[in-house]
């Protein structure tokens, strides 16, 4: 199907766009608000400033796709593998995005306050500025990742893999910390951290065998 097609048949009312084919597609600014695009093949596409609020978008293929500005606010993600996509100053807000493969994304200044990020792997990912605010990132993975400036308030961490990342100037009040304590009291709430890369005191111990399982 031709982008063309596509928002046609979404002007007329059609809502169901399951498993559609549309690599490295011109979708720049298009409306797809609560279409059903369950295993889409969108790798590559523009999707630059889309508005895909309340879209279906699990299991989809969005690798290196450029969502710049784009308009994710509750779409679900689960298990899309949006790895090397640019999301910078994306609107994430109460998205789903369960066991979401976004290794190498771009996510700087994204908005993803509430997000579900469980068992996602943000491996290499920039969340430079982003607001993360009460997001669950229980067991998601973020090995390298760079947090600089991030607001992780009320964050949930638990069982999260933070290896080798950067937390300069990343705001943790009441943040749940990956060994589940809250970054409160001696711990420092509501101050910005800073610390050297891979050095952070907010780490726990994890085997390379459980790293090589959340990321298979």
């Amino acid at each position: 199907m031709k982008s063309k097609e596509l928002i046609r048949q979404y002007e007329a009312g059609q809502r169901d766009f399951y498993g559609v084919g549309l690599s490295h597609a011109n979708l720049r600014g298009v409306n797809l608000q609560g279409a059903d695009l369950r295993r889409a093949n969108l790798a590559g596409s523009d999707l630059r400033e889309a508005n895909l609020q309340g879209a279906n978008l699990a299991a989809a293929d969005l690798a290196g796709a450029n969502l710049a500005g784009a308009n994710l606010t509750e779409a679900i993600l689960s298990t899309a593998d949006l790895s090397e996509c640019n999301l910078t100053a994306a609107n994430l807000t109460r998205s789903q995005a369960i066991g979401a493969t976004l290794t190498g994304a771009d996510l700087s200044r994204g908005i993803l306050r509430e997000a579900t990020l469980w068992r996602a792997v943000l491996l290499c990912a920039d969340l430079a500025e982003a607001d993360l605010e009460g997001a669950i990132a229980i067991s998601t993975v973020l090995l390298g990742a760079r947090l600089t400036g991030a607001n992780l308030k009320r964050t949930n961490l638990r069982e999260a893999i933070v290896v080798d990342v950067d937390w300069s100037g990343v705001c943790l009040r009441e943040t749940i910390l990956p060994g589940g304590e809250c970054a409160d009291g001696d711990r420092g709430c509501g101050v910005r951290v800073c610390g050297p890369r891979g050095r952070s005191p907010y780490c726990r111990l994890v085997s390379l065998a459980e790293i090589g399982e959340r990321i298979a």
